[in-house]
């Protein structure tokens, strides 16, 4: 059990990691992130095969190919966890991107959010470096790391922000609406007062020279 202890910690961190950014995610509302899920529950099943195998005690050594592979399998399972959630935080994002950007105009989008554009110059390049990654499968993990670390800190940032501010453009939009529609009638207001005074001006003229 001793020989696989530095094997056995690792796997622990990496599934603990990975679980704790699935309950992180799916305590605030984004996306399903069943994939991961999928793949955590693989490697929690190859971490009960592991235990199985080094707990027999009818043999004297386990069979360490067996084992090693076990716990290859449960790592990599981890691995393809992370680069699920990289790919639910990057749709979620161009997604929520997409919708605020049919709703209000961008100068208001960047005043209420001041990270609007970078994230969404991000993940546009993030949707093309995960393409890029299905077909250069060498980099894929190299090219999800790299998306990971920028993703992971940054955008849960990002996503406060823009709960916390989302009210403001809201109402900054119903405000921008209200004065659209008042705006015609304040315009015909002014051309029929405009028309009114000069109307007024022209009959005094008229009656002046017709008295002369």
């Amino acid at each position: 059990m001793k020989k696989y202890k530095h094997q056995l910690d690792r796997l622990v961190s990496h599934y603990n990691h990975v679980e704790y950014l699935v309950k992180t995610y799916e305590l605030r509302q984004y996306e399903v992130l069943l994939p991961a899920i999928n793949e955590l529950r693989y490697a929690g099943r190859r971490a009960i095969d592991i235990m199985a195998l080094l707990s027999k005690e009818n043999e004297a050594e386990p069979n360490s190919e067996k084992v090693d592979q076990y716990f290859v399998d449960a790592e990599l399972a981890c691995i393809r966890a992370k680069h699920d959630i990289v790919d639910a935080l990057v749709l979620y994002g161009l997604s929520r991107i997409q919708s605020l950007n049919e709703k209000y105009d961008f100068d208001e989008l960047v005043a209420a959010f001041p990270k609007f554009n970078y994230f969404s110059k991000f993940l546009l390049f993030a949707r093309r470096e995960i393409q890029r990654s299905r077909e250069f499968r060498e980099e894929r993990n190299e090219i999800y790391s790299a998306l990971y670390e920028k993703l992971v800190p940054d955008f849960l940032d990002f996503m406060d922000e823009v709960d916390a501010n989302f009210d403001q453009l809201v109402q900054g939009e119903r405000k921008r609406q209200y004065f659209q529609t008042l705006s015609p009638q304040i315009s015909f207001g002014w051309i029929l007062g405009g028309l009114g005074i000069g109307g007024s001006a022209i009959l005094a003229l008229i009656q002046y020279i017709w008295r002369g």
